[in-house]
Protein backbone atom coordinates (compact mmCIF):
# COMPACT_ATOMS: atom_id res chain seq x y z
CA UNK A 1 0.00 0.00 0.00
CA UNK A 2 2.32 2.16 0.69
CA UNK A 3 4.32 1.38 -2.67
CA UNK A 4 0.98 2.60 -4.23
CA UNK A 5 0.98 5.55 -2.25
CA UNK A 6 4.79 6.64 -3.62
CA UNK A 7 4.12 5.59 -7.05
CA UNK A 8 0.71 8.09 -6.77
CA UNK A 9 2.43 10.94 -5.47
CA UNK A 10 5.18 10.19 -8.43
CA UNK A 11 2.60 10.04 -10.86
CA UNK A 12 1.26 13.59 -9.45
CA UNK A 13 4.19 15.81 -9.43
CA UNK A 14 4.62 13.83 -12.89
CA UNK A 15 1.41 15.37 -13.96
CA UNK A 16 1.97 18.88 -12.33
CA UNK A 17 5.57 19.36 -13.96
CA UNK A 18 3.39 18.15 -17.29
CA UNK A 19 1.06 20.19 -16.97
CA UNK A 20 3.02 22.98 -16.42
CA UNK A 21 5.20 22.82 -19.29
CA UNK A 22 1.97 21.47 -21.51
CA UNK A 23 0.86 25.15 -20.51
CA UNK A 24 4.22 26.68 -21.18
CA UNK A 25 4.20 25.84 -24.84
CA UNK A 26 0.41 26.62 -25.32
CA UNK A 27 1.44 29.98 -24.11
CA UNK A 28 4.45 30.52 -26.32
CA UNK A 29 1.64 28.87 -29.56
CA UNK A 30 -0.75 31.07 -28.34
CA UNK A 31 1.52 34.31 -28.53
CA UNK A 32 4.09 33.72 -31.17
CA UNK A 33 0.95 32.34 -33.82
CA UNK A 34 -1.25 34.98 -34.09
CA UNK A 35 1.86 37.45 -34.12
CA UNK A 36 3.31 35.26 -37.29
CA UNK A 37 -0.08 35.26 -39.16
CA UNK A 38 -1.01 38.70 -38.28
CA UNK A 39 2.38 39.67 -40.28
CA UNK A 40 1.98 38.47 -43.86
CA UNK A 41 4.46 39.67 -45.84
CA UNK A 42 2.60 40.53 -48.58
CA UNK A 43 0.21 42.82 -46.79
CA UNK A 44 3.36 44.70 -45.11
CA UNK A 45 4.18 44.97 -48.66
CA UNK A 46 1.26 46.53 -49.31
CA UNK A 47 1.16 48.79 -46.41
CA UNK A 48 4.73 50.18 -47.59
CA UNK A 49 3.00 50.74 -50.99
CA UNK A 50 0.16 52.53 -49.51
CA UNK A 51 2.59 54.81 -47.16
CA UNK A 52 4.47 55.70 -49.87
CA UNK A 53 1.42 56.92 -51.86
CA UNK A 54 0.24 58.98 -48.68
CA UNK A 55 3.34 60.20 -48.49
CA UNK A 56 3.33 61.52 -52.38
CA UNK A 57 0.19 62.71 -51.66
CA UNK A 58 1.36 64.57 -48.39
CA UNK A 59 3.99 66.23 -50.66
CA UNK A 60 1.84 67.33 -52.78
CA UNK A 61 -0.46 69.29 -50.44
CA UNK A 62 2.58 70.52 -48.89
CA UNK A 63 3.55 71.94 -52.30
CA UNK A 64 -0.41 73.44 -52.67
CA UNK A 65 -0.12 74.97 -49.35
CA UNK A 66 3.04 76.79 -49.62
CA UNK A 67 1.84 78.32 -52.99
CA UNK A 68 -1.32 79.15 -51.30
CA UNK A 69 0.56 80.92 -48.68
CA UNK A 70 2.78 82.67 -50.69
CA UNK A 71 0.50 83.77 -53.29
CA UNK A 72 -2.90 84.13 -51.65
CA UNK A 73 -1.66 86.71 -49.49
CA UNK A 74 -0.03 88.90 -52.44
CA UNK A 75 -2.81 88.80 -54.52
CA UNK A 76 -5.22 89.80 -52.01
CA UNK A 77 -2.83 92.68 -50.98
CA UNK A 78 -2.68 93.85 -54.59
CA UNK A 79 -6.30 93.16 -55.14
CA UNK A 80 -6.78 95.91 -51.81
CA UNK A 81 -4.21 98.02 -53.54
CA UNK A 82 -5.99 98.17 -56.84
CA UNK A 83 -9.37 98.73 -54.93
CA UNK A 84 -7.63 101.73 -53.36
CA UNK A 85 -6.33 103.04 -56.43
CA UNK A 86 -9.95 102.55 -58.21
CA UNK A 87 -11.41 104.29 -55.60
CA UNK A 88 -8.94 107.56 -55.49
CA UNK A 89 -9.57 107.53 -60.05
CA UNK A 90 -13.16 107.48 -59.07
CA UNK A 91 -12.97 110.26 -56.81
CA UNK A 92 -10.95 112.49 -59.27
CA UNK A 93 -12.83 111.33 -62.54
CA UNK A 94 -15.88 111.27 -61.42
CA UNK A 95 -17.25 113.06 -57.79
CA UNK A 96 -20.85 113.22 -58.40
CA UNK A 97 -21.26 109.29 -59.41
CA UNK A 98 -21.93 107.97 -55.68
CA UNK A 99 -23.43 104.91 -56.14
CA UNK A 100 -20.04 103.74 -57.26
CA UNK A 101 -17.88 105.65 -54.70
CA UNK A 102 -20.37 103.71 -52.24
CA UNK A 103 -20.04 100.57 -53.99
CA UNK A 104 -15.71 100.75 -53.77
CA UNK A 105 -15.80 102.13 -50.23
CA UNK A 106 -17.88 98.76 -49.01
CA UNK A 107 -15.84 96.76 -51.42
CA UNK A 108 -12.57 97.25 -49.30
CA UNK A 109 -13.91 95.91 -45.95
CA UNK A 110 -15.26 92.99 -47.99
CA UNK A 111 -12.08 92.32 -49.35
CA UNK A 112 -9.81 92.89 -45.79
CA UNK A 113 -12.45 90.33 -44.43
CA UNK A 114 -11.89 88.00 -47.06
CA UNK A 115 -8.33 88.15 -46.74
CA UNK A 116 -8.59 87.74 -43.11
CA UNK A 117 -10.93 83.94 -43.68
CA UNK A 118 -8.25 83.32 -46.57
CA UNK A 119 -5.25 83.55 -43.99
CA UNK A 120 -7.35 81.51 -41.05
CA UNK A 121 -7.57 78.51 -43.78
CA UNK A 122 -4.35 78.58 -44.76
CA UNK A 123 -2.99 78.70 -40.84
CA UNK A 124 -5.89 75.56 -40.58
CA UNK A 125 -4.39 73.86 -43.24
CA UNK A 126 -0.89 74.39 -41.94
CA UNK A 127 -2.31 72.83 -38.77
CA UNK A 128 -3.74 69.49 -40.43
CA UNK A 129 -1.18 69.31 -42.69
CA UNK A 130 1.42 69.20 -39.16
CA UNK A 131 -0.77 66.67 -37.76
CA UNK A 132 -1.02 64.33 -41.05
CA UNK A 133 2.70 64.26 -41.26
CA UNK A 134 2.82 63.34 -37.29
CA UNK A 135 0.45 60.48 -37.79
CA UNK A 136 2.23 59.29 -40.77
CA UNK A 137 5.20 58.55 -38.89
CA UNK A 138 3.71 57.37 -36.16
CA UNK A 139 2.54 54.71 -39.28
CA UNK A 140 6.02 54.55 -40.73
CA UNK A 141 7.20 53.56 -37.03
CA UNK A 142 4.78 50.84 -36.61
CA UNK A 143 5.21 49.13 -40.24
CA UNK A 144 9.09 49.63 -39.95
CA UNK A 145 8.42 47.50 -36.40
CA UNK A 146 5.90 45.20 -37.94
CA UNK A 147 8.48 44.66 -40.76
CA UNK A 148 11.32 43.72 -37.59
CA UNK A 149 9.12 40.62 -36.55
CA UNK A 150 8.53 39.88 -40.60
CA UNK A 151 12.43 38.89 -40.92
CA UNK A 152 12.34 36.83 -37.87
Amino acid sequence: MAAAAALTRDRRVTSVRAKKGLFFVFTLVVVVCPANSLIDKDKLDELRLDLQKLKLTLEKRKVEHFLDSEFTSKIMDDALSLIDHLTRLTRETMPEFTPLLELMEDLKPFMESTKAYVQKEIERDAAEIHSYEEKMQTLERKITHLGKYDDL
